[in-house]
């Protein structure tokens, strides 16, 4: 359950784009288990950073790998850092906010190398 009105518009519409509701979220059939609200932050900065420098990639030839190691707090998600490190994060143009003024807005290019 959302209590926050704006919070529910904004998941509402979301889902909506998708094609599904929050009812479907519901896992059925398996004895105490559904998606439970949980606040997180809009923003987080991955800790204790390492990388290895790049090496062939034994799996795809003429490919280069890079190992990287970082921690996140419970709830976030490396996909999203791998991506932010490695495509395009510009939003398309026709994009519309779902916050208004009050949420943050995309963040622009890529994070350089040492920044915090």
């Amino acid at each position: 359950m959302i209590d926050d009105p704006e919070i529910r518009r904004a998941v509402d519409e979301v889902l909506a784009r998708e094609g599904i509701t929050l009812d479907r979220l519901v896992v059925k059939g398996v004895e105490g288990f559904a998606f439970k609200p949980e606040e997180r932050p809009l923003l987080v900065v991955p800790r204790h950073w390492r990388a290895i420098r790049s090496e062939p990639d034994e799996l795809n030839d003429g490919a280069e790998k890079l190992r990287i190691r970082f921690e996140l707090p419970r709830g976030s998600y490396a996909t999203m850092v791998v991506k932010r490190l490695f495509v395009s994060t510009d939003p398309p143009a026709d994009a519309t906010p779902i916050f208004g003024a009050r949420g943050a807005r995309p963040a622009r290019g890529r994070p350089r190398a040492g920044r915090r």
